[in-house]
């Protein structure tokens, strides 16, 4: 099994925009202004492809491709075969579909009630972070986790806690001047950000994209309606956090934010 995400307006999904199977006789010599394969399909020396989309109810559930290393392997009798078996699996692969979402979402409850437990249950935050974070990679899997303290009206942010690859610079226990990265007069609105680092040049994102991350995840911690903190995620890949990873982030966020405000209480009072 592999799976991949498509990015929002890319060729592979403008591909079946009109529900119709395809032939390429040889992807490097068509002329037709869309990706028919995944870069490394083309690096593999893949040539041919004919490919179906998977509709259930007038919505693509799916695709069947084939492949070859011949350049016009494929026919128009393959097409319409193609097509056929399309017809008679989409009831299938859409149940699998719709049972895998439920799957997904009953692990992520399950994952989510873990955090809210170690949440109430630790005394400290920092004894408590590995566990935290090792729950959240079950939820969106990152690079990089970071738990970051903020002060909106210094313009100040810390790094509390990391987990994943570290960057030079920002390991945990140095604070930084927050950079433009905000929108509007809002540093971080409520629901948070999705970032593409390469966007933010000049920013403290220069910092990422030199140690080879690509994009972000962020949603600030709250407490008695001000900010301070935030969650971050980050990936090699680009595109790679959906607007479901920022709101399961802002559910983790709203369950540990308190265990983070008594952790900071407690060092001041130290």
């Amino acid at each position: 099994d592999h799976a991949a995400r498509w990015d929002e307006g890319a060729d592979s999904v403008r591909l079946w925009d009109s529900l119709d199977a395809i032939l390429i006789d040889d992807v490097q010599t068509d002329d037709r202004d869309v990706g028919y394969m995944w870069a490394a399909e083309v690096e593999t020396g893949f040539r041919a492809k004919v490919g179906a989309p998977v509709t259930f109810n007038a919505e693509l559930v799916g695709e069947i491709d084939i492949k070859s290393l011949r350049p016009n392997a494929f026919t128009a009798q393959d097409v319409r075969r193609l097509e056929a078996v399309a017809g008679l699996v989409a009831g299938a692969v859409a149940n699998a579909r719709l049972h895998a979402a439920i799957t997904r979402g009953a692990e992520e409850e399950k994952t989510l009630s873990e955090i809210s437990r170690l949440a109430s249950s630790s005394l400290e935050f920092d004894t408590a972070f590995n566990d935290f974070a090792a729950s959240v990679g079950k939820l969106i899997p990152f690079d990089r986790f970071v738990v970051m303290g903020l002060d909106p009206d210094a313009r100040l942010l810390w790094t509390h806690f990391v987990a994943g690859r570290e960057v030079p610079g920002w390991e945990a226990g140095t604070s930084h001047v927050i950079s433009d990265w905000q929108r509007g007069d809002q540093l971080m609105p409520p629901g948070g950000m999705l970032i593409e680092s390469d966007e933010y040049a000049g920013s403290n994102e220069d910092a990422m994209v030199a140690a080879g991350f690509a994009s972000c995840a962020a949603v600030p911690m709250i407490w008695e309606e001000r900010a301070v903190g935030a969650l971050s995620v980050r990936s090699e890949q680009r595109g790679y956090f959906t607007q479901h990873h920022l709101e399961l982030l802002g559910r983790v966020a709203q369950q540990i934010t308190g265990a983070f405000v008594n952790t900071e209480l407690h060092a001041v009072t130290q």
